[in-house]
C-alpha cells in the first residue's frame, strides 16, 4: 500500500535557492497546511545549474545545493511535521560535461571503459571510426580533455552544427550537452540509482517522479524495476504528455503522472468555447493564413526531422538495414523517407506496446528486428512532436495562446461541463492518485496568466474590435514593418495575460520571452541564427505603444482592468478544483500569490518568501482581501483554507467516487457541480466556469445551485467565498 501525498509543494533547487534555504520555509509550508515538498533533482549537476536536469554524479547530492547530511536532517524536521519529500529523477540522460566521471571514463578509454555502455552511443557510426564525437569545440571540455588525453584517441571534437546531420550519440531532445543512459541495461540500471535506492530505502524520499518517462527505450521494464527498487509503499508518478484523447498505460506500477493532463482538463473548462468562430475568424483576418492545425503540425514536425534531426534520421536507415529489414531493391532514400513519414505522422509521444503485429514470415530473427527498429523509433517521437509542437508550433500558431501549453493543445478551444465530468470520472476511477498541477517549472505561461486570458474569452467581440483598433494605430510604431502581424497579435495575448500589478523590471522580462518566443518560433530568427534586429525591432515596438497618452494605453488599460478582474474569479476556480477534484493538488513554488510568469527562466525567479509568511498571518475576510485583490493576497488566504479542508477531509478527496451534479437551466454549461463521497460523508463543490457571462443574473444562478443539492443531506458549509463558489461538507442522511 503506498504512502500517497495529501498535497505537493514544487521547489526548484539551486546554488540561489538551497537545503538551508529551504529549512528556514518550513514553518510557513508547516503553516500554510502542505504535507510533502515535490523537489528538483537534487544530485550534482554541472556547476551553476539552475534546474539540475543536466546531472553530472546521480550518486552525490549537488554540493551547490547542500550535503547529505543536511538532506537528513530537513528530513527529521519534515518528519516531525507529517510532511513528506517526493523527489524528482532523471534515468534519461546526464550532462555531457567534465565533471561526468562515467563519460569522462569513456572519453580516455572508448570502448574498454566499464562505463562504456552506460550511454547510448552508435561506436558503428561509419563517420567516426569507433570515437565518440565531442560537439564542443573552443569548450572547456574540450581543453580539458586535450590536457588529460591528447592523442585522443577515443574521441573526436567536432562543429556543434554537425549534430543536426550526423551524431553517434542519443541526446536529450536537440540539446547536445545532455547525453543518454542505457538505463534498460540492469547493470546501469543499478548503478545509477543506487543513492536514489540508499534514500529511498531510509525513508529520506518517500516517492519519486520520474522525469520524461518517453525517452527511455522500455518504459514499462523501467518502472517494473523502479517499483521493485523502490517499493510497494513509495509514490510513484511519471512525467507524461499526454494528446487530447491519450490514456497512459494501465499497466504501468505508477500511481499516475505529474499533473499537465490535468491542468490542460482545466484551462479548457475554463475557456468559453463559444469564442472559437471569432477567434479564429479574427486570427486568419490578422494573418492571412487558414491552414489547419493539423497541416502545421506536420510542417513543424517536418522541419525539425529534416532541418535537426537528420542524424537521428540517417541512424534510424542504417538501423533499418542492418537488421534485414531491407529489401535488397529499397534504395537508402526510400528508406528514410518512409521512416520520416512514420515519425511525422505519429500523433502521440509515443506508443508503448511492443508486441508489434507480425505477418508468418516476419516471425522469427527479423522479427525481433522489427521490434528493435520499432522500439528505437519510440525514443525519437516524442522529441520530433516536442520540438515540433511544443517549441515550435505553440509560438508560431498565435490565434489563442492560452492553449499553447504543455499538456493542453492549441488545436482544442473548450471544454463543455459536461466533458469535464466525463473525465474526472475516468480519472477518479483508473488515476486518483495522479498530480493535479496548473503551474510547472516547464509551462509557458503561469496559471494566473491563462486563467485571465480565458476571461477575454467571455469579451471576444470587445477584444476583436479593440485588436483591430490596435493594429492600425500602432503601424507608425513599427521598425521596417517589423514586428509581423502575427508576432505583433502575441504582443497584445502576451500584455493582456501578463502586464503585472506592480512594477517588477517588466519590459526586461518581455525583452527575455520574445527573445525566446521569437528564437524558437523559428521564423524570423533561431537560436543558431539569431535576428537581433528584428527581436529588438519587437521590444521597440512594445515600449513606444506603452508611452504616455499613446492611443493604445487608453484603450488596453480599462480592458485590462476589466479582464484581471474576471481573470481573479478563473483563477479562484482552478484553484478550488485542483483541490477538489480526482487527483493529489501540487502548488508550484511562489504560485501562493499571483502567477504571471511567462516561460523559463521567467517562472524560475526568485519567490520572496517573506511577504508569503507576513500575509499568512494575516487575518482578514475574503470581503476585504477581494477590494485589494491586486496584492494577491486573497489567493494565498484561498490556498491555505482548501489545504485545511483538504488536510482535514483527504478520505473523501483521495478516495471519494466523483459524482456530476446537474444544474438545471439556462446557465447549466457555466457552473461544474459535482459532489465527492466517501462512506457516510461528503464534500459538494460548486464553481463558475465563465463567470463573467453569468455574474449579472448571481441570484437566479445561486437557485439553480441550491435545487443541485440532494435533498437527502444535511448541509454545514466550509468554504463560502461568494454565492457562485461553494464547498459544502454534507453528512448523509441516514
Amino acid at each position: 500500500m503506498s504512502i500517497n501525498p495529501v498535497s505537493t509543494y514544487r521547489i526548484q533547487f539551486n546554488k540561489d535557492f538551497t537545503f538551508k534555504d529551504l529549512e528556514r520555509i518550513i514553518p510557513y509550508l508547516d503553516q500554510l497546511g502542505v504535507k510533502t515538498i515535490y523537489a528538483s533533482p537534487v544530485f550534482e549537476a554541472t556547476p551553476g545549474s539552475t534546474h539540475g536536469y543536466d546531472g553530472t554524479d546521480p550518486n552525490k547530492i549537488n554540493p551547490e545545493i547542500g550535503t547529505e547530511e543536511q538532506l537528513k536532517k530537513i528530513s527529521n524536521e519534515l518528519k516531525k511535521r507529517n510532511i513528506y519529500w517526493l523527489q524528482d529523477i532523471v534515468p534519461n540522460h546526464l550532462s555531457f560535461h567534465g565533471n561526468n566521471k562515467w563519460l569522462m571514463d569513456v572519453l580516455e578509454k572508448g570502448q574498454s571503459s566499464r562505463y562504456a555502455s552506460f550511454f547510448d552511443i552508435t561506436w558503428s557510426h561509419p563517420d567516426y571510426n569507433g570515437k565518440l564525437m565531442v560537439p564542443f569545440p573552443g569548450s572547456d571540455l574540450e581543453k580539458q580533455l586535450k590536457l588529460k588525453f591528447p592523442e585522443a584517441k577515443h574521441y573526436v571534437i567536432t562543429p556543434w552544427q554537425e549534430t543536426d546531420k550526423r551524431i553517434n550519440y542519443r541526446r536529450f531532445f536537440l540539446v547536445n550537452g545532455l547525453i543518454c543512459t542505457n538505463v534498460q541495461d540492469n547493470n546501469v540500471f543499478n548503478n545509477y540509482h543506487s543513492l536514489i535506492k540508499r534514500l529511498s530505502d531510509s525513508k529520506i524520499f518517500d516517492g519519486l517522479r520520474v522525469d520524461h518517462i518517453d525517452g527511455l527505450y522500455d518504459p514499462t521494464k523501467y518502472l517494473n524495476d523502479l517499483r521493485s527498487l523502490a517499493g510497494e509503499s513509495s509514490y510513484i508518478v511519471v512525467e507524461k504528455i499526454l494528446e487530447p484523447g491519450e490514456n497512459m498505460p494501465d499497466y504501468w506500477p505508477v500511481q499516475g503522472n505529474s499533473g499537465y493532463d490535468f491542468l490542460g482538463m482545466v484551462n479548457n473548462l475554463f475557456t468559453n468555447h463559444s469564442a472559437e468562430f471569432e477567434l479564429t475568424a479574427l486570427y486568419n483576418y490578422i494573418t492571412g493564413d487558414e491552414k489547419s492545425v493539423e497541416q502545421q503540425v506536420r510542417e513543424k514536425k517536418s522541419y525539425i526531422l529534416f532541418r535537426h534531426m537528420r542524424g537521428e534520421l540517417n541512424n534510424l536507415t542504417r538501423l533499418y538495414k542492418e537488421t534485414g529489414l531491407a529489401g535488397n531493391d529499397t534504395n537508402d532514400e526510400e528508406i528514410r523517407e518512409l521512416i520520416a513519414g512514420y515519425l511525422i505522422s505519429c500523433s502521440v509521444y509515443r506508443y508503448y506496446d511492443d508486441n508489434v503485429p507480425l505477418m508468418k514470415r516476419d516471425i522469427g530473427k527479423t522479427g525481433d528486428g522489427i521490434k528493435k527498429f520499432y522500439t528505437r523509433c519510440m525514443q525519437f517521437t516524442g522529441p520530433l512532436m516536442a520540438k515540433g509542437v511544443e517549441d515550435t508550433l505553440m509560438y508560431t500558431y498565435n490565434r489563442f495562446v492560452g492553449h499553447n501549453e504543455v499538456g493542453d493543445s492549441a488545436e482544442f478551444f473548450g471544454y463543455s461541463v459536461k466533458q469535464f465530468h466525463e473525465l474526472m470520472k475516468y480519472r477518479s476511477v483508473h488515476w486518483p492518485y495522479s498530480m493535479n498541477a496548473t503551474s510547472t517549472h516547464d509551462i509557458k505561461r503561469g496559471e494566473d496568466v491563462r486563467a485571465r486570458l480565458n476571461a477575454l474569452t467571455c469579451f471576444y467581440d470587445e477584444w476583436a474590435a479593440l485588436v483591430k483598433n490596435w493594429m492600425n494605430d500602432n503601424k507608425k510604431f513599427k521598425t521596417n514593418g517589423r514586428p509581423d502581424n502575427n508576432d505583433e497579435y502575441l504582443v497584445y495575448q502576451t500584455l493582456i495575460g501578463s502586464y503585472p500589478f506592480q512594477g517588477d523590471n517588466y519590459i526586461n522580462r518581455l525583452k527575455e520571452y520574445f527573445q525566446k518566443a521569437l528564437r524558437e518560433a523559428k521564423v524570423h530568427s533561431t537560436w543558431a541564427e539569431p535576428n537581433e534586429a528584428y527581436e529588438r525591432a519587437c521590444i521597440i515596438f512594445i515600449q513606444r505603444i506603452l508611452e504616455d497618452n499613446t492611443e493604445f494605453k487608453k484603450t488596453f488599460f480599462p480592458f485590462l482592468e476589466k479582464i484581471s478582474w474576471y481573470g481573479m474569479f478563473n483563477s479562484f476556480g482552478q484553484l478550488i478544483l485542483k483541490f477538489t477534484c480526482p487527483g493529489i493538488p501540487d502548488i508550484y513554488q511562489g504560485t501562493e500569490l499571483w502567477d504571471l510568469n511567462l516561460v523559463d527562466p521567467d517562472n524560475r525567479r526568485a519567490v520572496d518568501y517573506d511577504i508569503r509568511m507576513k500575509m499568512l498571518k494575516q487575518d482578514k475576510s475574503f470581503g476585504e482581501l477581494i477590494n485589494t485583490f491586486q496584492t494577491g493576497e486573497v489567493k494565498l488566504k484561498l490556498m491555505h483554507q482548501l489545504l485545511q479542508i483538504r488536510n482535514q477531509y483527504h478520505e473523501i478527496f483521495t478516495n471519494g467516487e466523483y459524482v456530476p451534479l446537474h444544474i438545471d437551466g439556462k446557465y447549466n454549461d457555466h457552473v461544474l457541480g459535482f459532489m465527492r463521497k466517501h462512506d457516510r460523508s461528503a464534500i459538494v463543490v460548486f464553481v463558475p466556469v465563465t463567470y463573467a457571462l453569468i455574474e449579472s443574473e448571481n441570484k437566479e444562478v445561486v437557485k439553480m445551485i441550491e435545487r443541485s443539492i440532494p435533498e437527502n443531506l444535511f448541509q454545514r458549509k466550509l468554504l463560502h467565498l461568494s454565492d457562485l463558489f461553494q464547498i459544502i461538507h454534507l453528512d448523509l442522511v441516514a
